[in-house]
This record gives C-alpha cells, structure tokens and sequence, in this order.
C-alpha cells in the first residue's frame, strides 16, 4: 500500500539554547557526524541542540502508521540545518553550507573528511537548451551525500543518513521533459549521449586529495 504524507501543523518555537544561541555562528560538520542517524530520540538531540526554531509534523494516512517530524534550526534567519525523524528516531539529517563556512569548498570539506573514498553523480542532461550544474559527492561509508553547485564551485548542502540501510536513490531526477521555444520542441532522449562533464573539475580536485584511499578514490557513476 502507498504511504501518503501531508502536512497537519508548522509552528514555531520562540527561542532557542545550548548550541543554537546568539553566540553560536554556525553548525559545524564535525558536529553534524556526531548526530546517531537511526539511534538518537528526538529528545535526545533536543537536549543536544535545544528546541528547533520550527517543526512540521507529516501523519501517515496508513492506520497505525509511524508519524514523522521535520526540525528546521535557524541562524541570521536563515534556516540552516534540518532533521528529519520517524517514530521518534533521527533518519535524516541535513546542513546547508554558507559562502563564510569552512566546507563551502571542497578542498575545505574534503580536509574535514580525509581518508574517504567518493562517488561523484553528475546532474544529467535534462534541458537541451540548458546544460546543468549540480554534481554530488557520495560517500557509502560513512552515509554522506554532499550537493556541489559547479558553476560556483562550492558545496551547497551536505546530507547525512544511515549507510547500514540499503538505499535505492536517484540523486537527481533523470526524466525526459518536453521543451518547447518558439513552437520548436525537443526533449533529451539519452542524458548519456551528451558530451557535457560539469563535474571534472570536482573528479581532478578529489583524485589529488585523496590519493592512496583506494584504486579509484573518485568514481563517477550515473545517476
């Protein structure tokens, strides 16, 4: 049976403590690995973290159906690091990374992250009038996908799941739209068959920082 989600309530708590006060300018990667994907209890990271500046709460129309929560925390009124809890228990974390962060570059994230072996997806083909430029950095290992902007050259967002869970994912949608300019259609009929590596960059910076992890420590793979 299909499992449909929907929105019941969002509200917003006034306030926030420990590491999300006035003083604390950002939520680092190095906290974000401490988060226990598939362990933590969402009291667990409220003593943590304090309360969220804003929940979401989806129901499941399944009878008996575990319900789930979003958690957004806000810095500069922004909002910067999201989780995501089913049943209670963390499932998915997600950190959106500033120009001023540490980790917006790759070689900055990839310091952080010394050791790993990293896919590389490139974003295919879907626009005939509009190459893309999202690639992303997947780590099986420790359970980190990581969103790079390639025309800007930074990291966008780092997510964080559990890895032990087999998880069948296309990074990025892969469906062939019909484009239409001027009463002039097309559509990408084969993403593969274009000449078009936004991402190379990003393999030459991975394969020179993390040379001797493996054979082939930057693999790119099809999304």
């Amino acid at each position: 049976m299909r499992i449909v989600s929907s929105v019941l309530i969002s509200f917003f708590v006034a306030g926030c403590v420990t590491l999300f006060n006035k003083s604390k300018s950002e939520f680092t990667v190095d906290e974000l690995l401490k988060l226990k994907i598939s362990v933590d209890t969402s009291e667990v990271i409220k003593k943590r973290l304090g309360n969220p500046h804003e929940k979401i709460f989806y129901s499941s129309q399944v009878k008996g159906g575990e319900k789930s929560e979003k958690w957004i925390y806000i810095f500069e009124k922004t909002p910067k690091l999201w989780l995501f809890f089913k049943g209670g228990i963390l499932e998915h974390a997600s950190l959106g990374v500033w120009d001023r962060d540490n980790v917006s570059s790759v070689g900055g994230l990839l310091s952080q992250l010394e050791g790993q072996t990293w896919s590389i997806v490139k974003e295919p083909v879907r626009n005939p009038h509009s190459m893309p430029n999202m690639c992303m950095l997947v780590s099986e290992r420790l359970g980190i996908n990581v969103k790079v902007n390639s025309m800007m050259r930074r990291v966008d967002e780092i997510n964080l799941w559990n890895p032990s869970i087999k998880r069948k994912i296309k990074w990025f949608d892969d469906s062939v739209p019909e484009f239409c300019i001027a009463n002039h259609c097309s559509n990408v009929t084969d993403p593969n068959a274009w000449e078009h590596n936004h991402c190379e960059w990003l393999e030459e910076i991975v394969a020179r920082q993390t040379v001797g992890v493996g054979k082939n420590p930057a693999t790119r793979v099809s999304n």
